[in-house]
């Protein structure tokens, strides 16, 4: 009888710690998964509009391709051509934009990671997610991670994250590969408050998930609302940050930047960001 409550015992004190989040979440690290330095990663391949050619990218750097898993973003052969030259190509999805039940969202997830190098998630909004989603979002990240422990997990997010949803940051510094905090900074936004805001949107996301800056990967955006002053180039905006992530942000343990997306800008801007980006390699 004293054995039996014993265990008793032992069942509930790991029920209410599991239950209060203080027991630590397992991580699923793994040494299968190995990365380029540095590591750039493209939202759609490095191309013009409405162009279908993929086979002829307007960039060399970009070695991580976001993209979805249809033939409109690339065919068989196309991806084949690829993955001989080394380039990561991870299938995107999207979380609730079409399903809002878990085992569904999983399933969603799982059918596209294994039927590629990994899958990227556009986006988990850590600064507007519910309760219910960002626990639904929680159990998913895990279950993946448990069921795919050599598949490439990426995840675009927000730069700002609620207390109530720290749990799942906490998750995805745990399980995720790299998680890219969009800090889109525009040209006012630049020019009123400086380069500044990169650190400041590190540190606090280190704070409230600690760890999280081994993971993490800068996404930039490349598209024309952040081009809103005239007397600013909006190339030389761009390149600019570019400089400062890869010259200032020593604190980062990956080198490298996430562009969304290369699409948006013409095809000269794409090639001097490719020229400036390639000096991420003179410095790692």
């Amino acid at each position: 009888m004293i054995k039996v409550h014993r265990q008793l015992a032992i069942l509930i004190f790991f029920f209410i710690f599991y239950n209060f989040s203080i027991l630590p979440e397992l991580s699923f690290a793994s040494q299968d998964r190995i990365f380029p330095s540095p590591i750039i990663i493209s939202y759609y391949w490095p191309v013009q509009r409405e162009t279908s050619d993929f086979y002829n990218l307007n960039m060399k750097t970009p070695n991580v391709i976001d993209i979805l898993r249809d033939n409109f973003h690339g065919t068989k052969q196309v991806r084949e051509y690829w993955k001989k030259k080394g380039i990561i190509q991870l299938n995107r999805v999207y979380p609730f934009r079409s399903n809002n039940i878990e085992k569904n969202i999983f399933k969603y997830f799982a059918d596209n990671i294994r039927n590629g190098d990994g899958i990227i998630i556009d986006e988990i909004l850590g600064n507007k997610l519910d309760y219910h989603r960002s626990s639904i979002l929680n159990n998913v990240l895990i279950d993946i991670r448990s069921n795919f422990p050599k598949k490439i997990i990426m995840i675009w997010g927000s730069s700002t994250w609620q207390e109530a949803n720290v749990k799942l940051l906490r998750t995805i510094q745990n399980i995720a590969d790299i998680f890219i905090p969009e800090i889109y900074i525009s040209e006012y936004s630049l020019r009123k408050n400086g380069f500044h805001l990169f650190d400041d949107k590190i540190e606090k996301l280190e704070k409230q998930a600690p760890g999280i800056i081994n993971k993490i990967v800068i996404g930039i955006g490349l598209y024309s609302a952040l081009d809103n002053q005239t007397d600013i180039s909006f190339k030389a905006h761009l390149l600019s940050q570019v400089r400062y992530i890869r010259d200032h942000m020593h604190k980062l343990v990956i080198p490298g930047i996430a562009l969304y997306a290369p699409i948006y800008i013409d095809q000269d801007t794409q090639k001097s960001l490719d020229i400036e980006l390639q000096k991420f390699y003179s410095v790692n």
